[in-house]
């Protein structure tokens, strides 16, 4: 059999593939599911800090909080996306986290949250509870609180320094590698340059790069070949596969940053084998799923 293990970030990984944050990584006996089937690391369900949440919606009771998953497709009932606030404090994360290291794969802790010191001391919780490297969640989408959050999910990636300053808060905290997870717009991605340049003159880029597309659709790789379709037809933005839209933003990162350092991950519409070459041949060095799973089980 062909030896399919891969350096991601400093971690051996079996294979490529990567269990993304979400409802399928949340509990114990689905990762031990996912662990079986052969996935090749889990990224755990994101946690947000007790204090930060309730902050954030304004009630002391909310845990346990139970979030309605909102299915959003563009295509044939397609699923693209599950918007949700996250149901799990991190101290609660952690506790799954330490009985998911049994499983002898790669865990990487996702984490949000409305401060640098929110995002701080959860990476600290989940890498006292084993984590291997860390996953910064600035890809979902929240433009309520733009103004008021500037660090929450994706609006971190609007300001570069803000961008800067959390990384360098997160990786001065822990040992273990750090990285981002980013959706890739045509307005965002300039910005995200920007940021990812400053934490290279800092001496605090991310180990890795997770990337999300919402570029114009890239029409991928000659699976026969692996030589890039290009050039192709621009759709700007929200027109065309999620995958294919994750193609793009592959291609744009890896011409521009390189894929040693940091290392590129794809997520995003990727369902099947020829969404995983097309990521791979693309610039990636691993591929995370979360919609097939939830689509089609384990």
């Amino acid at each position: 059999m062909a030896d399919l293990c891969v350096n991601f970030a400093g971690l051996r990984l079996k294979n490529p593939l990567i269990a993304s944050a979400g409802p399928a990584t949340a509990n114990v006996e689905m990762a031990r599911k996912l662990v079986d089937a052969g996935v090749g690391a889990i990224v755990s369900k994101t946690g947000f800090t007790k204090k930060e949440y309730e902050k954030w919606v304004g009630r002391k009771d909310i845990f346990p909080y139970k979030p309605v998953y909102k299915y959003q497709s563009l295509h044939k009932g397609r699923l693209l996306s599950l918007p949700t606030l996250s149901d799990v404090p991190v101290s609660d994360m952690a506790r799954r986290i330490e009985e998911m290291k049994k499983l002898d794969v790669p865990v990487i802790g996702s984490i949000m949250g409305l401060t640098p010191q929110g995002y701080r001391e959860s990476a600290k919780v989940l890498e006292s509870a084993g984590a291997d490297a860390i996953e910064l969640d600035l890809c979902c989408t929240l433009p309520e609180f733009t103004s008021r959050y500037r660090y929450a999910g994706q609006n971190v990636n609007f300001s570069p320094k803000l961008y800067v300053k959390l990384l360098k808060t997160v990786k001065d905290a822990v040992a273990i590698p750090v990285g981002a997870k980013s959706t890739v717009s045509l307005y965002v991605y300039p910005k995200l340059f920007e940021g990812l340049i400053r934490t290279k003159l800092a001496n605090r880029l991310p180990d890795f790069v997770t990337l999300v597309g919402q570029l114009d659709e890239n029409p991928g790789v000659d699976l026969n070949t692996l030589e890039p379709l290009i050039p192709h037809i621009s759709t700007f933005g929200w027109q065309g596969s999620l995958a294919k839209l994750t193609y793009s933003a592959l291609g744009t990162f890896s011409s521009a940053l390189g894929t040693k350092h940091p290392v590129l991950s794809a997520s995003g519409g990727i369902r099947d084998w020829e969404g995983v070459v097309n990521s791979i041949a693309l610039g990636a060095t691993t591929v995370q799923f979360q919609t097939a799973i939830l689509d089609k089980g384990v």
